[in-house]
């Protein structure tokens, strides 16, 4: 039975994910090394906050807050009746 004129044969198609793979591990590699240029920057430098730490918060103006709430609950109430 003849082949069908422009249905690549399963050698192309292997020998073309084949080339998809490399091309996808070197941009894995380019990135891994990215990451770790990051990290290592990361450790020397002392004024980056780690973003998988949780973060000092101190508390010293709760008036903030409550204002703040105050003015949601105003636009509740103004909005309320609107649909």
């Amino acid at each position: 039975m003849p082949r069908r004129p422009g249905i690549p044969k399963m050698g192309d198609r292997v020998a073309a994910l084949e080339i998809s793979v490399e091309e996808m591990k070197g941009t894995l590699e380019t990135l891994v090394k990215q990451m770790a240029l990051l990290v290592q920057q990361r450790s020397s430098s002392v004024n980056i906050p780690d973003p998988t730490e949780e973060p000092i918060i101190q508390r010293s103006d709760e008036g903030v807050r409550e204002e703040s709430v105050e003015a949601s609950n105003m636009n509740e109430s103004r909005l309320a009746g609107k649909k």
